[in-house]
């Protein structure tokens, strides 16, 4: 069963950082994008690394479901760059985030 909540505060937290970028998508700016209370990210995640993380972990779950090998080289290749530009659409201004944090926190 979603949690709702968390499901609401990981959507906020990918528009805040990819509004804002990392640093200052403060876990304030995301309860208010999410419409919750700061603490309850707190509560729900412990910290904005992990929520951030958790952030990522689900997105690559969901790019993973898409790829599958069934022996069709080309239409398994096209499915993957559906599947990454759907990814692209759906994260686009969250990508470069991600990719400017990778490299000082590997953890992401």
């Amino acid at each position: 069963m979603r949690d709702e909540t968390q499901e609401a505060i990981v959507e906020a937290a990918f528009r805040a950082f990819g509004d804002f970028g990392y640093e200052k998508a403060t876990t304030k700016r995301i309860a208010e994008y999410a419409g919750v209370n700061e603490v309850t990210i707190f509560r729900k995640f412990g910290n904005k690394a992990a929520l951030m993380q958790e952030a990522v972990r689900r997105e690559m779950e969901a790019l993973q479901a898409h790829i599958r090998y069934t022996g069709d080289l080309e239409g398994d290749l096209a499915e993957l760059v559906a599947t990454y530009q759907a990814l692209v659409r759906r994260r686009g201004r969250f990508l470069p985030t991600l990719f400017s944090e990778v490299l000082r926190r590997p953890e992401f």
